[in-house]
């Protein structure tokens, strides 16, 4: 066995010599190749370069050496060493006269020369190109000029039309305020060459020697408003009737007392067509529209605060049953809520009845207290002789408890801070026992609302198709089921 391993190993090591033989044979087999056909190729040319006349016959060898390159292999390869030796001198000598020419002509070579007539042109090109997209985009910025003053031509008459259409009813609507002897204004645009274009002028005729002038020199500031105010209306007016809504808010401020009725004059005759909503801190102004327009049309409320939870609160705003319990099912007291409805309850009933309430030496001589309510409420009442019914669980009558003021049963749990609130559940029974008092108010129709006309005792329900007079309704025992029923 060893003589049979050294045996391979001599032999492994003589195919991988042979086999590095081989290859580098075919390596060079490959170069001289790759030699053969770049010397194919550049000989020709070589020979191209010398001329016939050479007294050393050297194009002639070059020829004879190419005759026998092209051969090869086929044949040996020729001797080239005295090709490559001459070869060698006239690259000395090409190279030497170079030199010579460079130094003779300093910076102005042939290359550099040659550099600087194609870098001219190219400029010469870009030049071209630079003047044919200069005389494009004139062209172009031309047609676009041509274009523009088209179309703020047509944009110009357009508005003029407009402006034409509103100047009459505007004139209209700002004589109805400054009053049938005020100077017709003019709405115009500004010139053609002005090159603020986006605003309109104001014009007015005052005098032979005033014409065309711009009324801000010559009108008050409430003038200028109202002819603001006008234009508005106008547009209004005339471009939307489809949704003809005007938003107005605190138009009146820079007026006096005669404009400002002359304003409200002009929404009553002019605008009934239109939904307007008019906001105004002026309490003169407010009181004037509504004695002024027809509360048939117009609904007047005031804005009385501004609660972040639940937006502006209304003169008019109640406190409502949902709301209570709303309270409750958060786990929340509801005693302000309840204390809030009861008052606004006595109040409707307060001047429904038309009950006769003593103005008060105070600060707010008309603010009554639910206590007062009650009283004046009872008074009333009782010189009726109507009597409500005892409230279920209530041993007093239950007005006399409003009276009192004794509400909510705040402490009824004897809790040791004198003071404290009552749990949620005193305060549902407690307003189970005020909507089986409320309930006794209804009217046989269901209704809730009275009035009391001049020369009557009585009061009679508000509505037309009823008018029936009043009598307590007698309680339900469950307050619940009532307000259910009357639902």
């Amino acid at each position: 066995m060893p003589a049979i391993r050294d045996l391979l190993t001599t032999h492994l090591e003589d195919l991988q010599s042979y086999n590095d033989a081989r290859t580098a044979l075919d390596n060079a087999e490959t170069a001289a190749r790759q030699a053969h056909s770049r010397l194919v190729a550049r000989l020709p040319a070589m020979i191209d370069h010398l001329s016939d006349d050479d007294g050393v016959g050297f194009k002639t060898a070059l020829l004879a050496y190419q005759a026998g390159v092209d051969e090869w292999p086929t044949v040996n390869a020729p001797d080239s060493a005295a090709i490559v030796a001459e070869l060698e001198t006239r690259l000395a000598d090409l190279d030497h006269e170079i030199a010579d020419i460079e130094a003779k002509q300093g910076e102005h070579t042939w290359g550099k020369v040659k550099g600087s007539i194609d870098r001219l042109l190219n400029l010469q090109k870009d030049v071209a190109l630079a003047t044919r997209t200069s005389e494009q985009l004139t062209t172009l910025h031309d047609a676009l000029v041509a274009q523009a003053t088209l179309v703020s031509g047509k944009i110009r008459e357009k508005v003029q039309s407009l402006l034409d259409t509103l100047q009459a009813p505007m004139n209209d609507i700002y004589k109805e305020i400054q009053g049938a002897d005020a100077k017709p204004i003019r709405l115009e645009l500004p010139g053609e060459e002005d090159t603020n274009q986006q605003r309109m002028q104001l014009v007015i005729d005052f005098a032979d020697n005033r014409q065309s002038v711009a009324p801000a020199g010559y009108l008050s500031d409430s003038q200028i408003h109202s002819v603001a105010l006008a234009l508005r209306l106008a547009a209004i007016k005339k471009f939307n009737s489809a949704a003809p809504v005007i938003a107005l808010d605190d138009v009146v401020t820079s007026y006096d007392a005669d404009h400002r009725r002359a304003i409200g004059a002009l929404l009553a005759k002019m605008f009934t067509d239109c939904q307007i909503i008019l906001a105004t801190h002026d309490e003169r102004f407010f009181n004037h529209l509504k004695d002024q327009l027809a509360a048939k049309d117009w609904q007047f409320t005031r804005i009385i605060g501004l609660d972040p939870a639940y937006g502006p609160r209304f003169a008019d705003h109640k406190v409502t049953d949902e709301m209570i319990a709303d309270r409750w099912a958060k786990g929340e007291s509801a005693a302000n809520e309840m204390r809030q409805a009861e008052e606004e309850w006595l109040l409707g009933i307060a001047r429904g009845f038309g009950v006769n309430i003593r103005i008060r030496q105070l600060e707010k001589a008309y603010s009554y207290e639910r206590a007062e309510l009650a009283a004046a409420i009872g008074g009333f009442l009782g010189d009726l002789k109507l009597t409500p019914a005892d409230v279920p669980g209530v041993n007093n009558r239950f007005i006399t408890s409003l009276i009192k003021g004794d509400i909510e049963n705040f402490g009824s749990h004897f809790q040791d801070a004198p003071y404290g609130n009552g749990s949620i559940g005193d305060e549902q029974t407690r307003w189970d026992e005020f909507k089986a008092f409320r309930q006794q108010f209804e009217c046989v129709c269901g209704r809730t609302k009275y009035q009391r006309p001049f020369g009557l005792n009585k009061p009679v329900c508000a509505h037309d198709k009823c008018e029936t007079q009043f009598a307590f309704r007698p309680p339900v025992a469950d307050a619940t089921a009532a307000e259910a029923a009357v639902t």
